[in-house]
């Protein structure tokens, strides 16, 4: 099997430019807002992790070196590391870009995702994090 077929940093670029104005704000300071938003989302409605699919992991990652293990700890270091960037704003804007058309997609809750591979080769993901499927059911949802 080859590389899994993802955005490159070209195709993320338009993505940051609007996320920074331009540049006129830090990527640090938009990591952290972004972060923060989906942190809401995800007390809330847990669940939401799904719409994630693969990069998950990349964002879950995020939150844990941001400190914040309120989503828990287990990580699948195997499919963080297929979808690293080797940048966190590469890595989030990326993360970002998925949920967004997952959701258009209508996968918001979905735990299969579909991953393509630069040869062509198209494989099934089902995405599970034990510690949100948890937290969801702790919280009734």
């Amino acid at each position: 099997m080859s590389a899994i077929s993802k955005p490159s940093a070209a195709d993320l670029a338009p993505l940051l430019a609007e996320a920074t104005a331009n540049g006129t704000i830090p990527e640090e300071a938009w990591r952290k807002k972004l972060l923060a938003s989906f942190t809401g989302v995800l007390t809330r409605k847990p669940l939401h992790y799904r719409c994630f699919g693969p990069y998950w992991w990349s964002f879950k990652a995020l939150l844990l070196e941001q400190g914040s293990a309120a989503f828990g700890d287990r990580m699948d270091a195997e499919w963080r590391e297929k979808m690293d960037y080797g940048s966190s704003t590469l890595n989030l804007l990326a993360a970002f870009a998925y949920y967004d058309t997952a959701f258009d997609r209508g996968l918001l809750l979905s735990q299969m995702h579909s991953v393509s591979y630069e040869d062509g080769e198209v494989e099934d993901y089902v995405l599970i994090d034990e510690d949100m499927e948890i937290l969801a059911l702790e919280r009734g949802l």
